[in-house]
């Protein structure tokens, strides 16, 4: 996963390489939320793709910075020539089913934390 090797690396007091300036933009989602989608799309009983994402989009940089002030310390971020990659998930889907993210990325590093 993603977001606890972040945490990890910070944590270990590696660098992270970023694309750019600021990385890779991601539209991050909580456990939680991505389990009450599957939920809704079972009581529903609708088939197809469906996208579930965080309400936050949110560049490497950002969310190295803020595991950083989580844990008291300086990510070490390098940055490299490129075009940063940009993986945003369009949720209207489920959203036209009444589903909608409840937790930012942000306020829950803890649990990510946790995982790492």
């Amino acid at each position: 996963m993603l977001l606890p090797r972040i945490y990890d690396r910070i944590t270990r007091g590696e660098a992270i390489t970023l694309q750019s300036e600021n990385g890779l933009a991601i539209n991050p989602v909580h456990a939680d939320d991505a389990a009450s989608a599957v939920f809704l799309l079972l009581e529903k009983s609708v088939s197809g793709v469906f996208n579930c994402a965080g309400p936050d989009t949110l560049t490497l940089r950002q969310i190295a910075e803020e595991f950083g002030r989580y844990q008291q310390t300086l990510p070490r971020l390098v940055s490299e020539p490129g075009d940063p990659t940009e993986l945003i998930a369009d949720t209207r889907g489920l959203r036209s089913l009444g589903w909608s993210p409840r937790r930012r990325l942000l306020d829950h590093i803890d649990d990510v934390a946790d995982r790492a």
